[in-house]
């Protein structure tokens, strides 16, 4: 029944609805009220990492062993492109490189879905790679970075020691060093000075080291028979200077001497003289020749030779 209620000077006429009308007429105010604060609604699948994408840090350089300037910075979203904070990320190198290291090696978003770490590069030069992974998920990023050698440290032969040949040539192989950081990379710019000791020349008096970190002359051997040496050296390096040790041998036979002090000797006919007679064969800087074959002959006077 509907009843009437006196609000001062009005009157309002109020009815009762029916059960079934009164559940209907509730459901429709909830579908009201969710439609209205839809903006303000999440669903199932927001507020879960969708994606994760560099901000800053990519595609620095800096010398093996040290830290970037720049942090690695990534931003974690989800479907709808919000942040998502407390999120662990955590940072991996892709590929070997000794002395890796990041600080922290795992970091959790902030409110603003970012997550920071420091690279501290490999003791490799050249290019290395990170990846920012959100765990226990397939999401990744990936950062670049160029690793320059260190300062000069060490000076190694490579090759050119211990070799043989003839007075006044070029040996066979050039003489060759290398520059090297700490950790074993090429420097280059680096100059190496050379120096002929013993006779000879080398091809340069200096020489600044390749981008293999290697220097080079070609060594002319003196025209002294025996052992020669050269000398490469870079100042405060270890292992300089570094000694090249060669061996001279005679060059061909040009000329043939007697032997003054077995010259001229005299005895009793078909006696055997005292001592030997002896003749000395030369190459053009009067070196002597080894190897040789000597063909001996009675000229005058009669008698033998032996041999």
């Amino acid at each position: 029944m509907p009843s009437l209620r006196d609000h001062g000077h009005q009157t309002v006429l109020v009815k009762r609805l029916p059960r079934s009308s009164r559940w209907f007429f509730l459901f429709a105010l909830a579908g009201a009220s969710l439609q209205c604060s839809s903006d303000n609604l999440t669903l199932p699948v927001e507020g879960v990492p969708a994606n994760i994408d560099v901000v800053s840090g990519d595609d620095q350089r800096a010398e093996v062993g040290t830290p970037l300037a720049d942090s690695l910075i990534v931003a974690v979203t989800d479907s709808k492109d919000r942040p998502v904070a407390d999120t662990l990320v955590a940072f991996v190198l892709v590929g070997a490189n000794a002395g890796t290291d990041f600080v922290p090696d795992t970091a959790r978003t902030d409110l603003n879905g970012l997550a920071r770490s420091r690279w501290i590069l490999g003791h490799t030069m050249g290019a290395q790679d990170v990846e920012a992974r959100v765990v226990a998920s397939t999401l990744k990023a990936v950062f670049h970075a160029t690793g320059d050698p260190g300062p000069a440290a060490t000076l190694t032969e490579i090759k050119g020691d211990q070799q043989t040949g003839e007075v006044g040539t070029a040996l066979a192989d050039s003489l060759v060093v290398k520059v090297t950081d700490q950790f074993g990379n090429p420097v280059s710019g680096l100059s190496v000075a050379w120096s002929a000791l013993g006779g000879g020349t080398v091809s340069a008096a200096t020489v600044n080291t390749g981008a293999n970190g290697q220097a080079a002359v070609q060594r002319v051997l003196g025209n002294t028979a025996g052992p020669q040496t050269a000398e490469a050296d870079a100042a405060g390096l270890n292992g300089s200077p570094l000694i090249f040790t060669h061996r001279a041998t005679a060059g061909s036979a040009t000329t043939m001497v007697k032997d003054p002090v077995t010259d001229g000797q005299f005895g009793l006919v078909g006696t055997e003289l005292t001592d030997s007679i002896v003749v000395i064969v030369k190459d053009a800087n009067g070196n002597g020749v080894a190897g040789r074959s000597v063909l001996w002959t009675i000229a005058t006077g009669g008698g033998t030779v032996n041999p």
